[in-house]
């Protein structure tokens, strides 16, 4: 937190220390709000995994549930900045022997922030492992790659960042300080992050769309399907909104707990957006899948996803097309009803490039 110069300070008004002006319960209110739609989300999400009576549970899974804690802890502390250590009253109001505990509160607010968008990135990015697992689509997997590799690496500088911001560390939250040191300037490396975060919302938000505009199937679903995962674009738009707060917050004003309180509301929302979209994003392919592993044996059906890979994966599909011949053959064996028509109509698909189904039984 900046403390004002003394010239800042002699044009403010006298502290109200016993009964302050303060921002209301909205931070209450929408927190309570969010984090309630964030954990029923999260719980339907594990229950559609296991209601299957099979254990389905992903890296994806496994992120989302690291991004659950971090997102609770964030709404806990975002309650406590507000309701209890000052972050929704004016600076001025603020008695001095509080501003080290608001301090701390900021401090453990961008750590937990910075988690919980990292896993929740993290996250879509291992479901997009999971849409192209065994496809052979290779650019698509490098894409991710590099999606990855930025996003841990981005995860890792906003961590130190927010550690070392100032030399010694305790500098930050001490107030008075109690040793010598020096900080950045907390506005302009938390506008530059901001604006980073944005740019890997959009990042991820993205990849995806190329592969989905393959997919054989009609236009609409195609279209469908794209707006799906531009639900991400959302987290974009929830993002640019505490940056400009931060801006407000932290650049433009002396008065930062009062200006500051839509940031703390913003960034809840943002990180609480991100883990609804992640969870919108990761349900259909599951779920198509789930239902396609549970159809009767008889049933032949297409793939969920049915990518246009090109000729290099045709021996693939003619294993896919025999196996199918091949379960159909059984049946009507089973049955007594296979005659000679049948099988020189089988080994006829079997020779034939284009004939047979395009899918897979079970």
């Amino acid at each position: 937190m900046r403390i004002p110069p003394l010239s800042v300070l002699l044009t403010w008004p006298t502290p109200n220390y016993v009964d302050p002006e303060t921002r209301g319960n909205a931070s209450l209110i929408v927190n309570l709000i969010f984090i309630s739609l964030v954990i029923l989300v999260v719980s339907l999400r594990f229950y559609c995994r296991f209601s299957a009576g099979a254990l389905r549970f992903g890296w994806d899974d496994a992120m989302i549930a690291l991004t659950l804690l971090c997102t609770i802890t964030m709404t806990a502390v975002v309650i406590l900045a507000n309701a209890r250590y000052g972050w929704n009253r004016h600076l001025y109001d603020l008695p001095t022997q509080d501003i080290t505990h608001a301090n701390v509160i900021a401090f453990i607010a961008k750590l937990v922030f910075t988690l919980a968008a990292t896993f929740t990135r993290l996250s879509l990015c291992a479901f997009y492992y999971r849409l192209v697992k065994d496809s052979g689509i290779v650019w698509f997997k490098w894409v991710v790659h590099g999606t990855v590799a930025f996003t841990i690496a981005t995860g890792i500088a906003f961590v130190f960042l927010t550690i070392f911001l100032c030399t010694p560390v305790p500098y930050y939250w001490q107030y008075p300080p109690q040793t010598a040191g020096h900080c950045m300037d907390e506005g302009t490396v938390t506008l530059a992050a901001g604006i980073i975060n944005i740019f890997n919302d959009l990042l991820t938000a993205i990849i995806p769309i190329p592969l989905v505009m393959r997919l054989r199937m009609p236009m609409t679903q195609r279209i469908g399907v794209c707006v799906l995962f531009g639900l991400g674009f959302i987290v974009i738009v929830a993002g640019s909104v505490p940056t400009f707060y931060i801006w407000k917050g932290l650049m433009a004003t002396w008065d930062e707990t009062w200006y500051a309180y839509p940031l703390w509301i913003a960034a809840a929302v943002e990180i609480d957006i991100g883990v609804i979209c992640a969870c919108d994003d990761s349900g259909p392919s599951d779920s198509s899948w789930r239902s396609s592993k549970q159809k009767p044996l008889s049933h032949v059906h297409v793939a969920p996803f049915d990518v246009d890979f090109g000729d290099s994966h045709r021996p693939v599909l003619e294993i896919m097309r025999k196996r199918s011949v091949e379960l159909a053959s059984l049946r009507r064996a089973r049955t007594g009803s296979e005659s000679s028509e049948d099988v020189a109509g089988i080994a006829q698909t079997l020779r034939a490039p284009g004939g047979g189904h395009y899918g897979y039984a079970e």
